[in-house]
């Protein structure tokens, strides 16, 4: 029972920590909020459209399920500007990224290759090994 006690004192002890962590960490993105918002739309102002969007899309389909979301929205204000920014900066590799697929390089040379004819192969050369190992096994089995 003893143990039992000092098992929630430290998982109580430990909540509090992780608590205290938390709210410093609001406390200094909640400092840092404008300043990542600014970042946001800089580099990439769709996002924050985007997110507008949905917002006004979700008060129109549902007025309730629309408020709580602006009052979650404006709770993690903090949070959600830090993933904001995160979305835009994800969004800029991806667009560089897509710019370059694809394109060949000037001074890349392709691989000459020589057509084969294949109906000038022996039976031996177009039997592979694992060929001989599944008529084996079919003679095997019968």
């Amino acid at each position: 029972m003893k143990n039992a006690w000092i098992g929630l004192l430290f998982m109580g002890i430990f909540i509090f920590l992780v608590f205290l962590l938390l709210k410093s960490l609001y406390k200094i993105l909640w400092i840092a909020s404008p300043v990542l918002i600014i970042a946001t739309l800089i580099i990439d102002r769709q996002v924050i459209l985007r997110f507008l969007r949905m917002v006004g899309r979700v008060v129109k389909r549902n007025i309730l399920t629309g408020v709580l979301l602006i009052l979650l929205s404006a709770l993690v204000f903090p949070f959600l500007s830090v993933g904001m920014l995160i979305n835009a900066v994800l969004n800029k590799k991806i667009k560089g990224r897509a710019k370059d697929f694809g394109k060949a390089k000037a001074q890349e040379e392709f691989t000459e290759y020589e057509e084969m004819d294949i109906s000038n192969l022996k039976d031996n050369e177009a039997e592979k090994e694992y060929d001989i190992l599944f008529k084996q096994k079919d003679s095997a089995q019968k």
